[in-house]
């Protein structure tokens, strides 16, 4: 599964990335909505 993860806070980006990898997930990270409407 593809997770878009969009967080500002860098401390909690390497968390839910590290948690969501041991469960097999890609994640794709964006830092502003901005950034995230290039996601989709």
């Amino acid at each position: 599964m593809r997770i878009l993860l969009v967080e500002d806070e860098p401390e909690m980006v390497s968390a839910l990335r590290a948690a969501l990898k041991r469960h097999d997930m890609v994640v794709d990270h964006a830092g502003t909505l901005i950034e995230a409407e290039g996601f989709v």
